[in-house]
């Protein structure tokens, strides 16, 4: 709703059907409604024509994909000056790791958090690649989640990640990384 409420028409696909539903019925009867379009559509061959969108914002999503399907998908119906976003996992965490191994039950067989070979992978598609590292220390807040002092935590911890996040060897370390591409190249 954040995009509709600043006033952007919003095309959401998925590949669950019952996604799609329930985003319509999110929408349906409000002030939004008549700028809001879903359809069940698969990320690595959308149906879009080339240069469609300004943007495309996605969370937890690309690392469900076949990343040169997808990138190519996103350089193709974004627009020359458009740009994506998404916030994803990375893969280089022992730690994290660890947690993945021992909860497989959490996870879909076809995800990989993302490593630093497959965001260098994006700048064949794109000629601007930035990934910005999030939470590592502030993972230590989610035993707190339901208490008074998360919120507090979790911005101090975030604090914290940023300041070690100036240490390049630290920034592989992130649990999640926001990844903004821009200006598609015209990939054959």
């Amino acid at each position: 709703l954040l995009w509709l409420k600043s006033g952007a028409t919003v095309t959401g696909i998925d590949i669950s059907s019952e996604a799609i539903l329930k985003a319509t019925e999110n929408v349906q009867g409000t002030e939004y409604e008549s700028r809001a379009h879903y359809t069940e559509m698969n990320a690595e061959d959308m149906d879009f024509e080339d240069s469609s969108f300004d943007a495309v914002v996605g969370n937890g999503i690309i690392h469900h994909l076949d990343l040169n399907a997808c990138y190519s998908e996103l350089a193709r119906v974004l627009k020359p000056e458009g740009g994506a976003v998404f916030m994803e996992p990375m893969g280089h965490n022992f730690l994290i790791n660890l947690y993945r191994r021992l909860t497989p039950q959490m996870r879909t067989e076809d995800e990989h958090p993302l490593l630093e070979a497959d965001i260098d992978l994006a700048k064949k598609y794109f000629h601007e690649v930035e990934s910005v590292p999030c939470n590592f220390t502030a993972l230590a807040a989610v035993p707190f989640r339901s208490t008074p002092l998360f919120n507090p935590l979790v911005n101090l911890l975030h604090g914290l990640d940023k300041l070690l996040f100036t240490i390049p060897v630290l920034r592989r370390q992130a649990w999640f990384t926001v990844l903004t591409m821009r200006h598609p190249r015209k990939v054959v």
